[in-house]
């Protein structure tokens, strides 16, 4: 498979977040060609899933070192959305995406489906990975990451902020509710701000937690870039 996805470049699909992150790593290490990050955003200028400030995802983008592509979308118009923009991009020679999709066959079928009538390659290498052991791989890679929002039926506003670490999966493993150790429910999500992929670190400056409709949200409000 590798021998095959090594003839063309791709994108990678951007949350922001950790499953992210770690598969636009994975894809590296193989040695897959990375030509942009895209990401898809509200008309109040966040990400669809995260909720992030479009200025934290071009913040990550130049971190990186590798372009960001943004388009305004709703959820009605996602899928509208995301063949329009990789449309585009084939005109750039781009010939696959690359997702973070763990375990959710329906995710995945989703991205195959959408892929596939693109003419394009679907990617995802973290998928079937057992969550514990690809959280485990996060950390122990030096990714640094913060949760940026919670859903309170599953987790309390006191996880907000928390860096991901080995005493964030420990409280995990003993929470009173069951957590899927990646979120991958939307129980969190992540914004990470350094790593192995990362040129340069953004350090967080300010912040607020922001409770909206069942959820709170940490609203990064100031950061910089720092040269590694």
């Amino acid at each position: 498979m590798w021998l095959v996805v090594l003839l063309c470049e791709f994108v990678v699909s951007w949350s922001g977040g950790k499953e992210s992150a770690l598969s636009l790593y994975s894809a590296l290490r193989e040695g897959v060609r990375v030509s942009y990050l895209v990401s898809f955003v509200s008309s109040g200028g966040r990400s669809m899933s995260h909720a992030l400030d479009v200025k934290l995802l071009r913040a990550q983008s130049e971190a990186i070192g590798i372009p960001l592509v943004t388009k305004e979308v709703t959820w009605e118009t996602y899928e509208q959305g995301f063949k329009e923009l990789v449309s585009e991009l084939k005109t750039r020679g781009i010939g696959g995406c690359i997702f973070g999709d763990v375990w959710i066959a329906e995710h995945r079928e989703w991205t195959e489906r959408v892929c596939r009538e693109l003419g394009i390659k679907a990617l995802s290498p973290l998928f079937n990975n057992k969550p514990e052991n690809l959280f485990r791989e996060f950390i122990d890679l030096g990714f640094e990451a913060v949760v940026i929002m919670v859903k309170r039926e599953f987790l309390g506003d006191e996880w907000v902020g928390r860096k991901l670490d080995q005493e964030f999966l420990d409280d995990l493993l003993k929470h009173s509710k069951k957590v899927d150790i990646l979120g991958e429910l939307g129980e969190y999500h992540t914004f990470v701000y350094d790593g192995p992929i990362f040129k340069k670190r953004i350090k967080i400056l300010e912040y607020r937690k922001v409770p909206r409709n069942g959820y709170t949200y940490l609203d990064i409000t100031k950061f910089k870039l720092i040269e590694k």
